[in-house]
């Protein structure tokens, strides 16, 4: 139950630091949007600006959704090993576990199985 209990919490762990990580990567690129768009919708004198401000927004939105898509992937391939290592880790204790409590289990049986005058 405890081993359990143990593995539960490394687990919990992983997925709030990974929901930090990622809320923060989040926050960035939702503040570069903006700061984008502030400039995009700012006030021009000539039309032809107008389109300009548009496509330079296309480009850096592009540029930066590139970039904040590859560091959210960063986030989840790290979470993803931390929890392998944390089940693995988890899988050899109670594979030990569980061959020690057999083998004391094995020696008591024998051991109350032996005839009184035999041990």
């Amino acid at each position: 139950m405890k081993d359990s209990a143990v593995v539960g919490e490394k687990l919990a762990h992983v997925a709030l630091q990974t929901a930090l990580h990622s809320n923060d990567q989040s926050g960035k690129w939702t503040k570069e949007t903006l700061a984008n768009v502030g400039t995009a919708v700012a006030a021009k004198d000539d039309p032809a600006d107008y389109t300009r401000a548009l496509s330079e927004f296309a480009a850096a939105q592009g540029a930066t959704t590139t970039e904040h898509v590859a560091a959210l992937t960063e986030i989840t391939r790290t979470a993803q090993a931390q929890a392998m290592d944390v089940l693995l880790e988890a899988g050899t204790t109670w594979s030990d576990t569980a061959a020690s409590t057999i083998q004391k289990t094995a020696a008591a049986m024998t051991s109350a199985a032996m005839p009184a005058w035999f041990r």
